[in-house]
């Protein structure tokens, strides 16, 4: 299945064309992303997808576990240290981001940002889990996370992983994302 969007005319020299294609291919979903400049100016977009997560009835809390092939850093949306504390519920280890309660509250329990310290290619993949159902979700980017945005809810659990990508005139920059889903015996 493929979606198309163009923005026409030009505004002040800006212009895309976005190209969204998905794919199942057994235990996974692909998702192509093709954006191409059809203006005149070069620009520059982060680009994330709200992965929305819950595994069964499981509210988010005990249980679930995200995990990141490197050591992760908090940081809010622009790398910076933490605009606000982690929310309480959270326990953040080097590599995990694990939950010591429920998620309860607001609708928006909390949202934090992680990020790679060192920036290198550990910083394409995530993966979400939970314990009590043996049910986990891996998605891998074929460029680097810039950072990774997590909302955090009673009722689900939505890494977002950051892309910038830089586009210029007449060119065409692809983004694949890879959902493979997978359940323990």
């Amino acid at each position: 299945m493929t979606f198309k969007q163009a923005s026409t005319p030009p505004a002040q020299g800006y212009a895309c064309a976005l190209e969204v294609e998905l794919r199942v291919e057994t235990n996974r979903l692909i998702h192509t992303t093709r954006l191409t400049n059809t203006g005149e100016k070069p620009f520059t977009t982060d680009h994330y997808l709200h992965n929305f997560l819950r595994f069964g009835e499981a509210e988010t809390g005990p249980g679930y576990r995200l995990s990141f092939p490197f050591d992760i850093a908090l940081c809010d949306r622009t790398n910076g240290p933490p605009e606000e504390p982690n929310p309480p519920f959270v326990q953040v280890a080097p590599r995990t981001l694990s939950f010591a309660d429920p998620a309860s509250g607001t609708p928006i329990a909390g949202k934090t940002f992680v990020r790679d310290p060192a920036e290198g290619e550990a910083s394409r993949s995530f993966t979400v889990e939970h314990a009590g159902n043996g049910q986990r979700l891996t998605v891998t980017a074929s460029r680097p996370f810039f950072n990774v945005g997590i909302w955090i809810t009673p009722f689900q659990l939505s890494p977002e992983a950051n892309v910038v990508m830089t586009v210029a005139p007449g060119e065409t920059e692809t983004l694949v994302r890879t959902y493979e889903f997978e359940v323990s015996d």
